[in-house]
């Protein structure tokens, strides 16, 4: 059993690593960035990563195996933090909706939590879903940096706008409800696609962005 390679494609070079019994992962360099130089940045890591000193001349706790050994130990511990504050994110969603239906006087969640407890469940953690993954994608710069969609879309602009709410008015924040039919557009957009002007977001759908996977959560019957 081979752990590390290396494959090229002649627009990539992919670093793969599959420990025995575990999960693949890989590590890409697109050729075609790293000749621009914009890309100096990767194709530098590429030669740290990959270079001669890397795989023979340094201590062996310095060298690429090591190296990638370290990293799925470091992988575990991220995904364990990581899944605890999904579950803490989830404690806060539902004790949210269950302020909501009181507020409603049970009539968001009332036939769901008689009959259809586990839809709740996985409506509120396809919710947490939803947004890690818009998250992880804002974060890699993989959604559109146009203007309508910072100023209206973005979780990560919202997550600010309302961080700075909360320092000039803590006393009022149960008050606002803006927040949920800004996230509730997103995830529509995100399924259906959409354009505005010069903005433009290509339809994906898929079961992750479904509205009518959980339209309690737009507050729709069952």
């Amino acid at each position: 059993h081979v752990p590390i390679g290396l494959l090229c494609n002649g627009k990539s070079l992919r670093l793969v690593y599959s420990p025995r019994g575990e999960s693949v992962g890989h590590l890409t360099f697109p050729v075609d960035a790293m000749c621009e130089s914009a890309g100096r940045p990767i194709f530098g890591a590429m030669l740290m990563l990959l270079g001669q000193e890397r795989l023979f001349a340094l201590a062996p706790e310095q060298r690429l195996p090591a190296i990638l050994a370290n990293s799925r130990k470091y992988q575990s511990t991220v995904s364990n933090a990581l899944a605890e504050q999904v579950q803490t994110a989830l404690q806060d969603l539902l004790r949210g909706f269950q302020v909501a239906d009181q507020a409603a006087q049970g009539k968001l969640l009332g036939e769901l939590r008689r009959d259809h407890r586990n839809e709740i469940y996985g409506g509120l953690l396809t919710t947490v879903m939803r947004l890690v993954f818009v998250l992880y994608a804002e974060d890699r710069g993989l959604m559109p940096s146009h203007d309508t969609y910072v100023r209206h879309y973005s979780v990560t602009a919202l997550f600010d706008r309302l961080s700075a709410d909360e320092a000039r008015f803590p006393d009022t924040m149960d008050q606002r409800f803006g927040a949920w039919s800004q996230l509730l557009t997103l995830f529509r957009l995100l399924f259906r696609g959409g354009k505005h002007g010069s903005f433009s977001l290509p339809k994906r759908h898929g079961e992750l962005f479904d509205p009518d996977s959980y339209p309690f959560l737009e507050g729709r019957p069952l």
